[in-house]
């Protein structure tokens, strides 16, 4: 079982959107992006890895 700090981490993969991703955390894609320092939302790589914002509220 994944330990606490990857619950609240996302690993980007291969074909991932920031609106994708958003989606399935439940999020939309501005609050994720600006919650990890992204400015733009095409940004984002395979291997990064994302903070989800509704962990640290």
């Amino acid at each position: 079982m994944p330990g606490p700090i990857y619950r609240c981490m996302y690993q980007v993969r291969y074909g991932d959107t920031m609106s994708g991703i958003a989606w399935r955390l439940g999020t939309d894609a501005w609050t994720l992006a600006r919650f990890n320092g992204i400015y733009n939302l095409n940004w984002i790589y395979a291997g990064q890895w994302l903070r989800i914002p509704k962990c640290y509220l």
